[in-house]
């Protein structure tokens, strides 16, 4: 029996990951009508930064990206920080792509606006450099990886990049 290393693991589970990724931006590339000019430079970068194992830049571009999105869509005149009220402002203004930014348990933010939903959670632990922090928050998979930041930051940045590429071939 063969053991694997930590190493190992981690990029054969890397490398699933940008295969995903990796045809998600393709679609996006391809999409039909093309996405604005800003939120296709900003999955850019996101997507870049998660090639480069950048996750904290990922987890910024993808939230940044969303963030962006929504407030040139509700033409807000003052800039709206990502949250679960806007998310439901989003939801309420027929801009239904924003319930991809939320898990099954997440739902009920387009209600009552909790919980907070981890989407934004991540933006603001990244965005307050609460890295700390950022490890601390549950994460969707796999809840074990806490002993590994690394691992867990990859798999953060993953699900947030995710997230957002599937917003972003929904609207």
């Amino acid at each position: 029996m063969t053991l694997l290393s930590l190493d190992s693991i981690f990029d054969k589970e890397f490398y699933e990951k940008v295969v995903i990724i990796a045809k998600n931006a393709r679609l996006i590339a391809e999409k039909k009508p093309p996405l604005d000019r800003d939120s296709y430079h900003i999955h850019t970068q996101a997507v870049e930064c998660f090639f480069r194992k950048q996750y904290q830049a990922t987890v910024f571009f993808a939230s940044i990206g969303v963030e962006r999105y929504l407030n040139k869509a509700l033409k807000k005149r003052k800039w709206h920080n990502l949250n679960a009220s806007l998310i439901m402002e989003s939801y309420d203004s027929s801009i239904k792509a924003v319930t991809e930014l939320l898990d099954a348990s997440e739902k009920t933010v387009l209600r009552t606006r909790k919980p907070k939903p981890l989407f934004c959670e991540r933006r603001n632990k990244i965005l307050h450099g609460e890295f700390e922090g950022l490890v601390k928050t549950k994460a969707p998979e796999v809840e074990h990886t806490k002993a590994f930041p690394i691992i867990y930051f990859l798999i953060s940045a993953y699900d947030q990049l995710l997230r957002f590429q599937k917003f972003l071939l929904r609207i």
